[in-house]
């Protein structure tokens, strides 16, 4: 009996030995949506704004969040452009400290035209134009973060 009992216990901290990490690291990933907008460009085309923020962070002074921009046009969802940046804060102020940007095609018939990512100096942004049945659309994306780490 104690040698099952010790084989029983054995197994259950192999167990959550090595499904625990991956556990931990499947939260870190997950994303928690904090705000969402819509601009409109005409009656037809806008784009849907949404800022996301990893689900666990630690807390300090550092801040990390995606705002993705997805255009929709006449009903489809042609393209999304994002931003990713990281901010420091300390209560009086807020700096960003990265930016990266990406853009990805949503149909057939999208070509990209440029795409690029910028800190300016409590803001990440990245800016993307695309072509798309003949038409150049463009888009700059912000996300800022005030003195208190709140995105927008």
């Amino acid at each position: 009996m104690k040698k099952l009992f010790s084989i029983l216990v054995c197994f259950l901290l192999v167990v959550t030995t090595v499904f625990l990490p991956v556990s931990a690291q499947a939260a870190e990933n997950e994303q928690i949506i904090i705000s969402q907008t819509v601009e409109f460009i005409s009656e037809d085309c806008y784009f849907v704004e949404t800022i996301y923020v990893p689900s666990t962070q630690t807390y300090s002074n550092t801040k990390t969040g995606t705002k993705v921009a997805e255009c929709i046009s006449s009903g489809t969802s042609i393209f999304t452009i994002s931003v990713t940046g990281t901010f420091t804060y300390n209560g009086t102020s807020a700096q960003a400290t990265s930016a990266s940007g990406s853009i990805s095609a949503l149909v057939s018939g999208v070509t990209l035209n440029s795409r690029r990512a910028y800190t300016s100096g409590a803001s990440a942004c990245a800016f993307g134009s695309v072509n798309y049945n003949g038409v150049t659309l463009q888009k700059t994306v912000t996300l800022t973060c005030d003195k208190n780490g709140n995105l927008s």
